[in-house]
């Protein structure tokens, strides 16, 4: 099989798409893949919007699988990507190649039913639930069980509450292996025989990293395999960052603590005999958890300025650890003397997981992992907060543990360079990607005709302060009734958001909008769809807005990009890094900050033109990049395409 024959005008591919459009750009991409998975190597490849990237890879992928039984992994950073390779383009691809290959999508344990524990929860349900409807669910599940192919929880036809799940998935450190006596019909086992069995393995960014970190231990969860392919590339600093790290929370613990035994007099071991003294314990541990994650929320709430890097290590105690440990070996001993192998299990795995959070606990107070910086975030709910540490740079552990033991690696995104050929070199040497060849394959779209770039001077510059946040509701109201449909207005942090939605949300919805705020507590996937079907709506959003979302056709026709964005200088993570960046004689602005919001200004544009159909605007509202040097470098990573810029009022 030739990969540019397959995809070219005359292929298989275009006999069957019936709208098929001829796309030099995937050519040349499927080429490159093709190249590096033949020859080996290293490749970061940037295809904008359009080219048809995942056929670009999967062709060339098929083929090392099909001809020359070489095992391949495609990394994604998010579950729409995934659901487009297993649900539509696989499936394409297989029924009209003439090759044998196989593919599955690798999910971690937690995500399969365990029927040992399920029929357990089911002995023991009125004990382990505090009954808010949780045996209901549980006989739903059960129901369920009997029906489904995969005991898979993206296949449950319910929405199970977290506690009912988490007592009877397949959880790490919480299996008999051959001795379960449903080891021969188990959902996970027959899972991971799949993927052993498979050619081609689908997983997300972080399998990938955990697979990586058990690698070094001498465990492994995926097969050994000869090339991986990460899409959605520019995500990977991030979460090799967060799964390379630290973090423990009051939620974490005190779900920990409530599976033993809950203030409702819930939880494994009231389902126990003799388990008072521990039982005694997780209610001290329970108390000690409270004035612990208390204290570290008055410290992280008393930062003036709010800087919440932890600097010393012993700034809180370590009594919540000690408890922990208590609790650990309070269940341990409950375990060694329980006869039924089932329960022994369960309670080993419980005591296992207090011990883990007490020494993560400890590593974190400690501040324990060198190269690593440490803070304290709030999280989620309004009294949740975190302890977290992360590596300062992942580049070493990436290339000594994952690049080096690859035949081929292929990094690619609509956003790797932050400009040109050179714009690479700022994501590779922050991924420890020592050599590469790169490609910029463009995009098939005719950005002049199909976009126009306003920027907006009117609006003070950002460092301007109330100034500039004063000014941006009328901005926002502005630009909403000039476009021809729905409006994404894209924001850097919650606090600008609420200002500017608080004070135009109303006379928006008096015009007729429909309008929506990230952090309402609708989900971001029904929060798309009812933007899709209100199709004049204005969505107010932040991060996760700015990537991975996916609006075509007239029911977004205006981007906002409030502000450049920046990451936050003074997040404990940022300073860090850009502080090891000068220590090392860089320069952090030019070498770190300026390429990472460039990066991901380009995401945030990116949102606008999504196929050949799509009209419509983007609007900046900060003046810095047409009255900076280095705004222009923002201007310079967009495609060609017109700019227009209001000018301030000089009256």
């Amino acid at each position: 099989m030739d990969a540019l024959e397959i995809l070219g005008p005359t292929g298989v591919v275009a006999g069957r798409l019936a709208h098929y459009e001829e796309r030099p750009e995937q050519a040349e991409l499927a080429g490159a893949v093709d190249r590096v998975m033949r020859e080996g190597g290293r490749l970061m490849a940037e295809a904008g919007t359009g080219v048809g990237k995942s056929f670009a890879y999967l062709v060339p992928a098929i083929i090392a699988a099909a001809e020359r039984n070489e095992r391949v992994v495609i990394a994604t950073h998010t579950i729409a990507l995934q659901e487009q390779l297993l649900g539509q383009d696989v499936p394409f691809l297989s029924g009209i190649l003439p090759a044998e290959f196989s593919v599955v999508l690798a999910k971690g344990r937690g995500n399969f039913l365990c029927q040992r524990r399920m029929h357990m929860a089911r002995r023991t349900g009125k004990q382990l639930f505090d009954g808010r409807g949780h045996d209901e669910q549980l006989e739903r599940i059960i129901a369920w069980s009997k029906t489904t192919d995969d005991g898979s929880l993206q296949g449950l036809d319910f929405v199970a509450d977290r506690e009912v799940w988490s007592k009877v998935n397949a959880e790490a450190g919480n299996c008999l292996g051959r001795a379960c006596d449903f080891y021969d019909r188990c959902f996970y086992q027959e899972g991971r025989r799949r993927i052993r069995n498979a050619n081609i393995i689908v997983a997300n960014h972080h399998f990938l990293f955990a697979d990586m970190a058990l690698r070094k231990v001498g465990w492994n969860l995926l097969p050994d395999y000869q090339h991986l392919v990460l899409d959605e590339g520019h995500a990977i600093e991030d979460v090799a960052g967060d799964y390379l790290g630290l973090r423990v929370s009051r939620g974490m613990v005190f779900h920990v603590l409530r599976q033993l035994a809950s203030r409702q007099g819930k939880g494994v071991l009231h389902t126990t005999p003799d388990a008072g003294l521990a039982i005694r314990r997780v209610q001290e541990a329970r108390e000690i958890a409270s004035f612990f994650f208390d204290e570290v929320l008055a410290w992280h709430d008393a930062k003036r300025p709010p800087n919440h890097r932890l600097t010393t290590p012993g700034r809180f105690n370590l009594d919540l650890a000690r408890a922990l440990d208590d609790v650990a070996s309070s269940v341990s001993q409950l375990a060694d003397g329980e006869e039924s192998k089932e329960k022994r299990q369960e309670l080993q795995a419980r005591g296992t997981r207090c011990e883990a959070i007490a020494n993560e606990v400890e590593a974190l107070v400690m501040m324990a992992r060198p190269g690593h910086v440490y803070w304290a975030e709030r999280d989620g709910r309004r009294d949740n907060v975190a302890l977290r540490s992360a590596p300062v740079d992942v580049g070493p552990e990436l290339g000594e543990h994952l690049w080096e033991r690859l035949k081929s690696l292929t990094i690619t995104s609509a956003t790797l360079s932050a400009g040109g050929e050179e714009g690479f070199t700022h994501l590779a040497a922050r991924i420890g990607l020592n050599e590469s060849r790169t490609l910029m394959a463009g995009s098939p779209f005719d950005y002049r005709s199909q976009a126009r770039l306003i920027v907006d001077g009117r609006v003070p510059d950002p460092r301007e302060g109330d100034a500039y946040e004063d000014a941006l509701p009328d901005a926002v109201l502005h630009h909403v009734g000039r476009s021809e449909g729905g409006t994404f207005v894209l924001f850097t942090s919650y606090q600008s958001l609420d200002r500017c939605h608080d004070a135009c949300a109303s006379a928006l919805r008096n015009q007729g909008y429909t309008v929506f705020k990230q952090g309402d507590g609708l989900p971001r996937a029904a929060m798309l769809q009812q933007f899709k079907e209100a199709h004049d709506a204005v969505l107010f959003g932040t991060d996760s807005f700015w990537q991975g979302v996916d609006v075509p056709g007239d029911d977004l026709a205006t981007v906002i990009i409030t502000r450049l964005p920046f990451a936050v200088p003074t997040h404990p993570l940022q300073e860090a890094r850009t502080q090891a960046i000068e220590r090392g004689g860089g320069n952090a602005f030019g070498d770190f900050s300026l390429p990472q919001a460039i990066l991901k200004f380009k995401q945030g544009f990116g949102r606008l033109i999504r196929s050949k159909r799509d009209r419509g605007v983007v609007v900046i509202l900060d003046q810095r990049v047409v009255t900076k040097r280095y705004g222009r470098r923002f201007l310079a990573a967009l495609p060609d395409l017109d700019v227009e810029v209001l000018e301030p009022d000089r009256r």
